[in-house]
C-alpha cells in the first residue's frame, strides 16, 4: 500500500485534504477516459530543490516544492508517465534518471498504473 493510501498515517490537520485527493484522484482513474499523471509528493517543505528525488511511496517523507515543480516537468517530456502515479520524496537520484527507473520497474511493488 502506498504511503498516500495508508489513512491510518494521515495527520489529522489536513484529513480532510487527504480525503479530497484521494477521491479526486480516484475519479480522474477510474470514471474519466483523461489521461493524467499523478505526483504524489511527501510533505511539502520550503527548502531550496535538490533536483534529486526518490520515487519510494511506502515510507514516508519530504520534499522541497522546486522539486515538486521540476519533478512535473520532467514527468511531462516523458509520455511513459501518461497514466501513472508516481510517489516522490527527497532522495538521491537525478529527477530525470528516478523516473526512468520507476518507469522502467513494472514488477515493482510501489509501481501503479491504474
Amino acid at each position: 500500500m502506498r504511503y498516500a493510501e495508508d489513512r491510518n498515517r494521515w495527520h489529522a490537520a489536513i484529513r480532510p485534504y487527504y480525503a479530497a485527493k484521494f477521491y479526486a484522484d480516484e475519479w480522474l482513474r477510474y470514471r474519466t477516459n483523461l489521461n493524467y499523471t499523478i505526483v504524489e509528493p511527501g510533505t511539502l517543505t520550503f527548502d531550496k530543490g535538490t533536483g534529486k528525488i526518490s520515487t519510494n511511496g511506502v515510507t514516508g517523507g519530504s520534499v522541497a516544492r522546486e522539486d515538486v515543480a521540476s519533478t512535473v516537468v520532467a514527468a511531462l517530456k516523458q509520455p511513459k508517465t501518461i497514466n501513472k502515479t508516481i510517489p516522490i520524496l527527497t532522495g538521491d537520484t537525478l529527477i530525470s534518471e528516478a523516473l526512468k527507473k520507476y518507469l522502467s520497474t513494472a514488477n515493482s511493488s510501489i509501481f501503479h498504473q491504474y
